[in-house]
């Protein structure tokens, strides 16, 4: 993908589609979403009702360094962690 431009020519590039999981979907379902739609980031919908956000980086960064939380443990949202 070139990024040497606009915005607006990077988003012309994708397909516009978005991507979304439940809740309380598991880490480890998101995780393997991002993976299968190449995205870095999915919405988290409660219905119609966008709730949150999870990223590669809230991943790496929030639940495996400060709240050690297996892989396949469910986790709503990483602000909810427990520092370990």
């Amino acid at each position: 993908m070139d990024v040497s431009g606009t915005i607006d020519a990077i988003l012309n590039q994708k397909s516009g589609e978005i991507f979304f999981i439940p809740p309380d979907a598991t880490v480890f379902d998101a995780i393997e979403m991002m993976d299968n739609k190449n995205v870095g980031a999915l919405l988290v919908m409660e219905g119609d009702r966008l709730v949150g956000m999870i990223s590669e980086r809230d991943y790496t960064r929030k639940v495996m360094l400060r709240c050690a939380v297996s892989v396949r443990g469910k986790q709503k949202s990483p602000r909810s962690c427990q520092p370990i």
